[in-house]
């Protein structure tokens, strides 16, 4: 058993990066994806996504959806 989740790390807005780092919550962000286990240790991480992207969004394009597909 183990939990994935995104948080959303506060940033500077980049300059001209218009709303491409901006949040739902009125932020820009970017995003630390992880996994972590059982026992809190963590199995994967992701971080650098853009604040506008889901969870679901974010995951679909890492390389941990890649591999449990394909294994």
């Amino acid at each position: 058993m183990g939990a994935s989740d995104g948080k959303h790390i506060a940033i500077q807005k980049p300059i001209n990066s218009d709303s491409y780092y901006y949040n739902y919550k009125g932020f820009s962000s970017i995003v630390l994806l992880s996994v972590v286990d059982a026992d809190y240790k963590f199995l994967y991480c992701d971080i650098g996504a853009n604040g506008a992207g889901s969870d679901a969004g974010i995951f679909s394009d890492t390389e941990l959806k890649e591999n449990l597909k394909t294994n």
